[in-house]
């Protein structure tokens, strides 16, 4: 018998031990269900210790992240995840602060952030200073094809040159960026 994706179960069926990472990947998790998903992550005892959390090509959009972030990484006593990909998502402009504001705040304990494939645009480089901000640990960051253009280029720049921040690996392929 096969298991809903928005079962509890069918989720925690990717966790494979404690301290590893949790894929859930293709459309199983909408904004409408992300109050849900945290709810079994914050209850399941091997999600609790995850150290990636690998979600690409989901729906979560803005409100979906919001609650991501609320539920799962600011308001409980979960251990935080090292890694997040988030690649895919439906995610626009609108999702950059709420982004830069958890990267920034001392619950975030991120080293890795994948964004591939959204439409964040221009604004997401406002994702990198706040990274250094409070001592973030951000050392890898995908911004492929996210629409930054020349401006999000340049600011990301920026950012690298003042020593804002400190990365060992940035992705920006395919996002328009000229030689100007």
């Amino acid at each position: 018998r096969s298991q809903r994706a928005d079962s509890p179960r069918a989720w925690m069926a990717t966790v494979q031990s404690p301290s590893s990472s949790f894929v859930l990947t293709g459309n199983q998790i909408t904004c409408s269900s992300a109050t849900y998903f945290c709810q079994t992550l914050n209850e399941n005892s091997l999600a609790s210790n995850v150290i990636s959390l690998v979600l690409d090509g989901n729906l979560l959009k803005h409100r979906g992240l919001n609650t991501l972030i609320r539920d799962y990484f600011v308001n409980t006593g979960c251990s935080k995840p090292q890694g997040l990909d988030l690649s895919d998502n439906l995610l626009e402009r609108e999702c950059v602060q709420p982004l830069a504001r958890y990267l920034a705040s001392a619950h975030c304990q991120l080293e890795t952030l994948f964004l591939r494939s959204n439409e964040l645009g221009a604004h997401v480089a406002t994702v990198m200073p706040s990274t250094r901000a409070q001592g973030g640990m951000l050392c890898a960051l995908d911004l492929s094809d996210v629409n930054m253009g020349d401006n999000g280029a340049l600011a990301i720049s920026e950012c690298i040159s003042s020593k804002t921040m400190v990365l060992k690996s940035l992705s920006i392929e395919r996002n328009a960026v000229t030689d100007t």
